[in-house]
């Protein structure tokens, strides 16, 4: 499961770049920083 959000957060991290709508960029970013939270390794 981890390799796959991986693969997700790669994804959107390029997508990110390309969209141009603001509203669209900001719940993608949203997305991604959510997608780091739980692959950062757990203290």
């Amino acid at each position: 499961a981890r390799g796959e959000l991986k693969e997700i957060a790669d994804e959107i991290d390029q997508k990110i770049g390309r969209v141009k709508n603001r509203t669209t960029r900001l719940h993608l970013e949203d997305i991604l920083a959510s997608i780091n939270k739980i692959l950062k390794p757990q203290k």
